[in-house]
């Protein structure tokens, strides 16, 4: 999210991810640039689903509002994910 955010390749992601850890005083682990680059692709798919099915912006005009409306979207997303997702069974 950050790349696509700033618009930075992975390794320069991965730095100034760093940094903003740092900066917050918070001690976790970074994620490789590599961690990342595997990951985007589905949180690429995801957003682009969030996007098609909730809308390109938040219509709420109050930050509350806002972050009831985003957590809502994300439930109706997980919701509809869970409901396209394959039932797997073991075969003997």
């Amino acid at each position: 999210m950050l790349r696509l955010a700033f618009g930075r390749p992975w390794r320069q992601t991965e730095g100034l991810l760093g940094s903003l850890l740092r900066l917050l005083g918070l001690d976790l682990p970074v994620p490789d640039h590599t961690t990342f680059s595997r990951r985007s692709a589905n949180l690429e798919v995801a957003m682009l689903r969030y996007k098609t099915l909730i809308g390109r912006s938040l219509r709420a005009r109050t930050l509350p509002a806002q972050k009831v409306e985003a957590a809502v979207g994300g439930k109706v997303l997980n919701i509809m994910t869970s409901l396209g997702m394959p039932v797997s069974r073991k075969v003997a």
